[in-house]
């Protein structure tokens, strides 16, 4: 017992328990509204609260907090490693002069080694499953359907996380990824996002009617690009926004308005006491508490590619309904029952509203954080 009371009473001890319970409970003031949240507006937005509240308990939080501040900093000292080695990479790229080969393979390979520490640091994730799994597509593709043997134009899938991202990149070959534009504005991060050689295409979810259509067409010409060079998919979240891990909103045009093959892959996550998903919460208050329990798991389900074909259009298209809408309609139903998330209306347009009544002094923020 005096050893324990001698090592709780040294200075270092104090002042990092100090730190913990600071970082925490500026987290726990921050997500006040979404604890706070009278039940009959959380029952309109199914997709996106909290089911998770009632573990969030003080001592427990409190107990794996203290390992919070070497996390942090060694999470935050990896990232600049990571930001200071593209840097040094691609020392001599600009506007006009694009990375070579080599630098962008060596890019990529130091991009998941440092990822995968930051799994390690932030999240406790010090493993994940990846299963490919086993599907015959006949019941809507007809009897003469075949695997698809190329590669798809676009990976689909479901999205909870920026954790997402990074399992992303390692456990699917580095695709090319789609982001929200506000990323951009991130330290350090928004310069890496934007590094040429990722080829990451940057939304913005809160743009106009016409730079939606026109963000569309680009879309479908970068998947044509790549169907017909075989070159690296995209990976896009058709949900168009995070959402609790618990159902699967209506899915978005972007990456079907072409009929072009994609591939659904989907990300399941445990943990004990706070769930991973971000859904509506701030970036900075979703990483501290995750970094307050000990472990999180995932599994990674990669489904085959989804060409649409004739027997598709003549037979699944319902009356009225755009082919892009039934295109999505089956695919997102095949993702759903993977990993047994309901199919809901709920919409990105609603997560917005959600965010509205939990943070009405956001405004805008509301659409790009």
């Amino acid at each position: 017992m005096d050893s324990i009371l001698n090592f709780v009473s040294q200075p270092w001890f104090i002042v990092n328990a100090i730190i913990a319970i600071s970082l925490l409970e500026y987290a726990l003031y921050n997500v006040r509204p979404i604890v706070n949240s009278p039940y009959e507006v959380e029952e309109r937005f199914p997709a996106f609260r909290r089911y998770d509240r009632r573990k969030w308990m003080r001592w427990r939080l409190y107990f794996f907090a203290l390992f919070l501040p070497i996390r942090f900093f060694l999470g935050v000292l990896n990232l600049v490693c990571m930001y200071i080695m593209i840097r040094v990479i691609n020392y001599n790229i600009s506007s006009s002069v694009p990375p070579t080969a080599r630098q962008a393979a060596l890019t990529k390979y130091f991009t998941i080694f440092h990822m995968r520490f930051q799994l390690i640091l932030v999240c406790g994730m010090f493993r994940f499953k990846v299963m490919k799994i086993h599907k015959e597509y006949f019941d809507v593709l007809g009897p003469d359907w075949k695997p698809y043997k190329g590669k798809p134009a676009t990976i689909v899938s479901n999205h909870s996380a920026w954790i997402d991202i990074l399992l992303g990149c390692i456990a699917l070959d580095f695709p090319r990824f789609t982001s929200k534009i506000g990323i951009l504005k991130w330290p350090m991060v928004g310069v890496m996002a934007s590094y040429p050689g990722y080829g990451t295409l940057f939304l913005d979810r809160a743009g106009s009617k016409e730079e939606r259509v026109k963000l569309v067409e680009m879309i479908n010409g970068l998947q044509k690009e790549i169907c017909a060079k075989q070159t690296t998919p995209l990976i896009m979240y058709p949900e168009g926004c995070t959402t609790n891990n618990t159902e699967m909103i209506q899915f978005r045009r972007g990456a079907f308005n072409g009929m072009y093959p994609v591939q659904p892959v989907t990300f399941k996550y445990y943990s004990p006491f706070f769930q991973c998903s971000h859904d509506i919460l701030d970036v900075f208050s979703h990483i501290i508490l995750i970094m307050c329990q000990p472990y999180t798991y995932c599994e990674i389900r990669i489904m085959p590619v989804f060409q649409p074909n004739e027997y598709f259009s003549n037979f699944q298209v319902r009356e009225g309904e755009e082919k892009w809408a039934a295109y999505a309609r089956a695919v997102r139903k095949i993702m759903a029952e993977s990993i047994g998330q309901r199919q809901t209306d709920q919409t990105l347009e609603m997560k917005f509203e959600y965010k509205n009544i939990l943070y009405p002094n956001k405004g805008n923020k509301n659409k790009s954080e």
